[in-house]
């Protein structure tokens, strides 16, 4: 999804999204304090997108 389209959205707007079976199997860091930066990085990205 890009980020600019995210950013034009309207605050009421509609998004449609396809969602899809990866195709790379997703494993988890071994390393729990690397696990959770990511999840941090992660929601500061997606709040970042939201906030403008």
């Amino acid at each position: 999804m890009a980020s600019g389209y995210l950013a034009e959205l309207p605050e009421d707007g509609t998004l449609s999204v396809f969602v899809r079976e990866p195709t790379i199997a997703f494993r988890p860091p071994p390393d729990a304090q690397a696990w959770r930066a990511a999840l941090r990085a992660t929601d500061r990205f997606v709040e970042d997108i939201r906030d403008g």
